[in-house]
């Protein structure tokens, strides 16, 4: 999650926002009730969240929430900056994805794949990676093409992050119910691991390699150092779906 799951960079944005979009009127400026997977600012006021409430904006620093689209169903978001904001997630069972230009959000119909549930890039001009609730790892040009880059592996990835082109981690659970994890370190060559006895993690973010979050149920928070997951201490023990 966006981090991914996820969801994002860091979450962080590269620029303020100068112009903020408006309630359209088929939300009625109102909070639905939902479960909501993923969170991104663009800078400390003006941020969005996303899940099967649809996507919600704040432009006072998360005091107060406004509807910005009731039908959207999706699962992370990630922005380079104010103007550039992605979303990914499903209608039905189809992956659906949308874009955020600064004052409106466009909605692309994707062929080909599945529920997506993480969405991450290395700079605003590369193509974006797109984690799938199969296992797949996707690339995405931000419109409507999505390749597969690796194939479903049965298990679940539920978000992603990267430090650079090089350097991204995918988090998920397997099949046995414990963790699953996918890194791109070797680059070119893509490397997934399962393990019985890790916890399954929902979401993803970081502020460099070193310093690596990731959430799952139950309240985990487990710290990723260079290529060393460590369980954090946690206040609570709801599920937790989203970190930035």
């Amino acid at each position: 999650g966006s981090g991914s799951g996820g969801s994002g960079s860091d979450g962080g944005g590269r620029g303020p926002v100068t112009t903020w979009q408006r309630s359209p009127d088929h939300c009625a400026g109102a909070f639905i009730e939902g479960d909501f997977s993923s969170i991104w600012f663009a800078d400390p006021q003006h941020g969005f969240a996303v899940g099967t409430a649809g996507v919600f904006g704040t432009s006072d620093g998360g005091a107060s929430w406004h509807c910005a689209d009731a039908n959207a169903n999706m699962n992370a978001i990630w922005g380079a900056s104010g103007s550039q904001i992605y979303a990914v997630g499903n209608h039905g069972f189809s992956p659906e994805a949308m874009t955020f230009d600064g004052s409106s959000w466009t909605t692309h119909e994707l062929a080909g794949g599945d529920v997506l549930t993480g969405v991450w890039s290395a700079t605003p001009s590369s193509a974006l990676w797109v984690s799938g609730g199969y296992g797949d790892l996707y690339s995405w040009d931000g419109a409507n093409t999505l390749t597969d880059v690796l194939p479903d592996g049965n298990d679940h990835l539920g978000g992603i992050w990267g430090a650079d082109a090089s350097h991204f981690v995918a988090v998920g659970e397997s099949q046995s119910g414990g963790s699953y994890e996918c890194t791109n370190y070797d680059y070119p060559t893509y490397y997934c691991a399962s393990s019985v006895d890790g916890s399954p993690l929902n979401a993803i973010s970081g502020a460099d390699a070193a310093n690596v979050w990731a959430v799952g149920p139950h309240g985990v928070i487990e710290k990723l150092t260079s290529s060393t997951w460590s369980t954090q201490t946690s206040s609570t023990a709801s599920d937790l779906y989203g970190v930035w």
